[in-house]
């Protein structure tokens, strides 16, 4: 993909707005996987279903916040780089 470097001020602050978005949904999504190793590395038992199920309550919120967080990096990566191609969609 082409870079355009003919963008307006607005063009490359929009542009800049939109990798340090990107930026954040990285950072977090280190942060959230990490968690997820942590909780995931205690090793239990399958007898001990009440570990396993509390296990799993922690877990869910954490997976669907790293889903969203993937979903949200690549719409602003894929934004950031039509931006700088010249596309402004």
């Amino acid at each position: 993909m082409a870079v355009k470097h003919d963008l307006s001020q607005a063009e490359r602050e929009t542009a800049i707005r939109v990798l340090g978005a990107a930026d954040g949904y990285a950072s977090m999504l280190i942060r959230v996987r990490s968690q997820i190793a942590n909780v995931m590395s205690e090793r239990i038992d399958e007898r001990h279903t009440r570990k396993l199920a509390a296990r799993d309550q922690i877990l869910r919120p954490l997976v669907a916040l790293r889903d969203h967080c993937e979903t949200q990096h690549r719409e602003c990566s894929n934004a950031y780089k039509r931006r700088m191609a010249g596309e402004n969609h």
